[in-house]
């Protein structure tokens, strides 16, 4: 069946690029892609980031508002705040989103679109700095804040990257959103944060890694931190706290996020080690990775080769962003490799 549709200039620009750079054969596959995606999302228990905006409590910040730019103009570095919030229990898995799948906690992947860890730390240390002694404030006014600041730390990110003209995968600015982009908001808020969705439960990043839990009983949603997400919060960021502009987090971050999610977020902890085994076997393009990837996973998901392939890659960002691959290009093609780092992990566990 064939159908017209029309597309905007802007998009018609942006997909010709990732044609260009052969991610896809043309715009048919393109838009295969998209209907596939979106399709799987919503009949599956995954959770959708093509962003439900009634799941909100209010609408996604367009522009700064007053008292809001003044808030996102403190620093978030952690000499420039004395927080001492109480802590909240974590969400247990039934609480969220992926916990509504049948099996084993360790066979279900974070969503593919949470492709960072940097934004999510962002989020964490300004509840952290925004609780002040507080065991819970409202998750509306949170969001607005953490929005604002992740919009000033991205613009000075890309400003930065800009200037030293920096590839894309060079680049540590990605799912930080952009002045006067709604839709990169929106994604922000429901991506990298929390929130509680209309069936009660919790989604986000923040949530899903246990380092914030939301109250869904009261009329008004309050957010709190948990032990996790204060220890997280703690720790140096070479952004935030360094002014280095080149690094996403520091060594003492990465390996408190990797024993953290060992033993906290079990489909996140098994996700890296299946990835780094594979590569560690020779498996390692992406072809050949997704390929595997719907052998043991595609049933168990219900994902198409479009979600197989988003799965794959979100994975592959955060644990580039871990330091535990490299990657080697050769016109083209392109092959993954476990860095040092990474066979040491591969050997500890």
């Amino acid at each position: 069946m064939k159908y017209l549709i029309d597309i905007s200039q802007k998009h018609t620009q942006k997909i010709q690029k990732l044609i260009e750079k052969g991610d896809y054969e043309g715009i048919a596959q393109f838009i295969n892609v998209a209907i596939e995606n979106q399709l799987y999302l919503e009949e599956s228990g995954l959770p959708s980031f093509t962003v439900n905006e009634k799941d909100f409590d209010i609408p996604p910040v367009k522009e700064s508002n007053n008292k809001q730019s003044e808030k996102a103009s403190m620093s978030l570095k952690l000499t420039a705040f004395h927080a001492n919030p109480q802590v909240v229990p974590p969400p247990s898995y039934i609480q969220l989103v992926l916990g509504q799948k049948e099996g084993k906690e360790e066979l279900f992947w974070l969503w593919g679109q949470i492709n960072k860890i940097l934004p999510v730390k962002i989020g964490v240390r300004t509840l952290f700095r925004e609780l002040g002694s507080n065991a819970k404030m409202p998750l509306n006014d949170f969001t607005d804040v953490a929005v604002e600041e992740a919009v000033r730390i991205g613009e000075r990110l890309r400003a930065h990257e800009d200037q030293l003209r920096k590839l894309r995968n060079q680049r540590i600015s990605a799912g930080l959103p952009k002045v006067g982009d709604e839709k990169s908001q929106t994604r922000y808020r429901a991506q990298f944060l929390a929130y509680g969705r209309k069936d009660g439960l919790l989604d986000g990043a923040m949530a899903l890694f246990r380092f914030a839990s939301i109250d869904t009983d009261s009329g008004k949603h309050m957010v709190g931190i948990t032990q996790a997400g204060i220890n997280f919060a703690k720790i140096s960021n070479p952004v935030l706290d360094e002014d280095n502009l080149d690094k996403s987090l520091s060594p003492e971050e990465i390996d408190f996020y990797l024993a953290h999610v060992k033993n906290h977020v079990k489909g996140e902890f098994a996700g890296i080690k299946w990835i780094l085994t594979k590569i560690e076997q020779g498996i390692n393009e992406r072809e050949s990775l997704n390929n595997e990837l719907k052998k043991e996973f595609a049933e168990l998901w219900s994902a198409s080769d479009a979600v197989i392939n988003t799965q794959r890659a979100g994975l592959m960002s955060r644990t580039f962003e871990l330091g535990l691959l490299e990657k080697e290009k050769k016109g083209i093609y392109v092959t993954y490799h476990n860095s040092d780092f990474g066979k040491s992990f591969i050997a500890k566990n």
